[in-house]
């Protein structure tokens, strides 16, 4: 391909993805994993470390009997910090773990027939909506939904950063 050709496609596909948040296919998505669609654009960043991302969804550290499987985090940040966070959780989860989260019902959640698709989840976050629990936070951003035949938990979050202080007066 002529190098010129190389470059303006290159840049056409900078701003697609700029403009409506489009981005190519990896190998696995075009083998029949569905890409996400960014509401937005992507993430400013993705991170993996599920110890991480399960402490700061449960508000505690994975006791020994609970077996992460898959874990992600979407942050979009701008210049004065972060705008916009997600995560979702894959769990094997220990009596203990469903016990908090369920019984004592620590972040007040309350149970669910339905749900609204979870946007922008990755392809391997995925379960049949008939064969889980649902439990949910009253504005509906805490999803937990339990899945008691194949002892799995699939756990989703989403919020905005810290609320933007007052624009600085101009002397």
């Amino acid at each position: 391909m002529p190098r010129p050709l190389v470059l303006l496609l290159a840049l056409a596909c900078a701003l697609a993805t700029a403009l409506y948040g489009w981005r190519w296919a990896t190998a696995s998505e075009s083998k029949g994993q569905q890409a996400i669609v960014w509401q937005n654009g992507p993430p400013s960043a993705i991170t993996n470390n599920a110890a991480e991302i399960f402490k700061k969804g449960f508000w505690r550290k994975p006791g020994p009997e609970d077996k992460i499987l898959q874990a992600e985090r979407h942050e979009w940040s701008d210049a004065e910090g972060l705008v916009r966070w997600q995560w979702f959780l894959v769990v094997e989860p220990s009596s203990e773990l469903l016990t908090y989260l369920r019984d004592d019902n620590v972040f007040g959640l309350v149970p669910s027939k339905t749900m609204s698709p979870v946007a922008e989840a990755p392809s391997w976050f995925t379960f049949d909506p008939d064969g889980v629990s649902i439990l949910q936070s009253p504005h509906q951003t805490l999803r937990l939904m339990i899945d008691e035949g194949d002892h799995l938990l699939y756990a989703t979050d989403s919020g905005r950063g810290f609320a933007r202080g007052a624009p600085l007066p101009v002397p």
